[in-house]
């Protein structure tokens, strides 16, 4: 409702999901290629293919989402092997035919576990990209008969606009409409703990401490989230504490059931006597089960024993209302005068990992992020190298053919041939090596696209040898520049003269460009003698 959201059940299920499907679509590809003669692309290690042939069947279950064809076309899959193949909408619905049962099974358990009916459904709304799936539809539309699954949302981007609003909500910094959000914890928690029992020895004046495990409930399903259970125990060294789930078949295949492991210093001698230590159980809003505290509560000298000492634990409210009722038992009026002193907290196995596994997993995640994203970039940075080649290729026999002669015209379709080849080939080389080879390319295509054509070059360099030839006739300059330099000048007017007479077949641009300088630099400096004579 606009006033808030009570999420009153949710289940989970792994068979189902976008990549899921990808995985289908893959191993169908992957099989096709390997009948025409190709490596499997599947195979460990072989990265590279891998990701570019789930990019590919990515793009196919888009396409089969609105027709009944899609292609498969991967350039280079193995070395020169292409991979080219179609899929037909039946053949994708016949590989995903046994996640249909699966997506009818968790829309029954969801119910089940929110305690509801299918009557009982006044609306469905669908999101995810895979949810654009036909046989998805179809499968979810058979558990909701005489509803229509609605698509008002954003299918991809709604999950994500929902986490921010919501985290935007918890923090200080954002002032936005709060809606309240309620949850309920999915699991039963428990707790096992160490009950330190006297027992008779051979000896009648004898008596020894035994420890046993026992378990409490700490969390029963349905319960709300974010809240604390205040404990108390008797210990008189370690007191070690193991939170589990109660019920393994109410959790994913493969989840450990334990939880986490808390280790309390209490003291250092095991036959000593024992303390009181009150440990602060805390669910938060995450689902997440954790120690906040733990202290150990001493009587001062003189004061009443165990006896007199008061005591709080939270305890729940019905079941389902989400909110925990403080409750307080006494044993005796007075508990003034207690010392508490804090004590150190040690977890361990937090998920089945150890904190420095945990660590390491993370690490190697984080690792594991940066190598897809490098390698997407590369990728990115190739193919930006082949679109460079395919492009310049056609403006060499369009836009830039009357910029260049035909020598350098040759030389530089031969060196884009070979770079194409090169691309085909190298399909796995760092971004490094695909950028420097872009920014060469792309500074010759400026180089030459912002000349002038053949034609004018030519005829500006007609212009400079007018000139010169007006300066060789003038007797004034027989008499301000050596023989050498006089000879020099007339010899690149002779050259420059032939380039020009040669006719468009035969002029390259950097001849033109080197003739004109040179004669420009040679005047300039016959010019400037003559200047300074007078």
């Amino acid at each position: 409702s606009s006033a808030g959201i009570e999420v009153i059940g949710e289940t989970i299920c792994q068979e189902v999901s976008g990549r899921e499907m990808d995985r289908a679509l893959m191993q169908h590809a992957a099989k096709a290629f390997v009948k025409s003669g190709g490596e499997d692309p599947l195979q460990e290690g072989r990265w590279k293919p891998r990701l570019k042939l789930e990019e590919a069947v990515r793009k196919a279950k888009h396409v089969l989402s609105s027709v009944n064809q899609a292609s498969v076309s991967v350039e280079c899959l193995d070395g020169e092997n292409d991979l080219s193949t179609s899929i037909q909408r039946d053949t994708f619905e016949q590989l995903c035919s046994h996640m249909v049962a699966a997506t009818q099974r968790t829309v029954s358990d969801a119910l089940a576990t929110a305690n509801v009916v299918q009557k009982e459904i006044s609306a469905v709304e669908i999101c995810g990209g895979a949810s654009r799936c036909p046989w998805l539809q179809s499968a979810l539309q058979s558990c909701f008969p005489g509803l229509e699954l609605r698509k008002t949302l954003n299918a991809d981007e709604c999950v994500a606009i929902g986490c921010g609003w919501q985290a935007a909500m918890s923090s200080p910094l954002y002032k936005l409409q709060q809606l309240d959000l309620v949850q309920y914890a999915r699991h039963y928690v428990c707790l096992d703990y160490p009950e330190t029992v006297k027992e008779a020895s051979e000896s009648p004046d004898t008596i020894s401490r035994v420890d046993r495990v026992k378990r409490m409930a700490l969390f029963q399903p349905r319960a709300g989230l974010n809240v604390e259970v205040e404990l108390t125990f008797s210990c008189a060294s370690v007191l070690n504490l193991v939170a589990r789930y109660q019920d393994a078949s109410t959790l994913l295949p493969g989840t450990n059931t334990r939880i986490c492991d808390f280790a309390i210093a209490v003291g250092s001698d095991p036959s000593g006597p024992t303390k009181m230590v009150q440990v602060i159980v805390v669910l938060d809003c995450h689902g997440i089960v954790s120690i906040s505290s733990a202290a150990m509560v001493e009587a001062p000298e003189g004061a009443a024993g165990d006896d007199t000492f008061n005591w709080k634990f939270w305890e729940w409210g019905q079941e389902g209302s989400g909110n925990p009722k403080k409750k307080t038992k006494s044993r005796s009026q007075g508990d003034s005068g207690r010392v508490r002193k804090t004590l150190n907290v040690v977890s361990a196995r937090l998920g089945g990992l150890q904190p420095d596994d945990l660590q390491q997993a993370i690490a190697a995640d984080v690792q594991m992020r940066k190598e897809d994203f490098d390698i997407r970039a590369a990728e990115d940075r190739r193919n930006d190298l082949e679109a460079k080649v395919f492009g310049l290729q056609d403006k060499l026999s369009s836009s830039l053919a009357s910029k260049m002669g035909p020598k350098e015209l040759e030389q530089l379709q031969a060196e884009l041939s070979a770079l194409e080849t090169w691309t085909c080939e190298h399909d796995a080389e760092e971004q490094s090596e695909y950028t420097t080879r872009y920014k060469d390319l792309d500074s010759k295509e400026r180089s030459i696209a912002g000349r002038q054509s053949l034609a004018e070059m030519a005829e500006g360099l007609r212009g400079v040898c007018t000139a010169c030839e007006k300066l060789l006739q003038d007797p004034a300059t027989a008499a301000h520049i050596s023989i050498d330099a006089r000879q020099s000048l007339e010899e690149q007017y002779k050259e420059a003269m032939a380039c020009v007479e040669a006719g468009a077949g035969q002029w390259e641009a950097p001849d033109i460009e080197r003739f004109q300088t040179a004669l420009e630099g040679m005047m300039s400096v016959a010019t400037l003698g003559e200047g300074q004579s007078c």
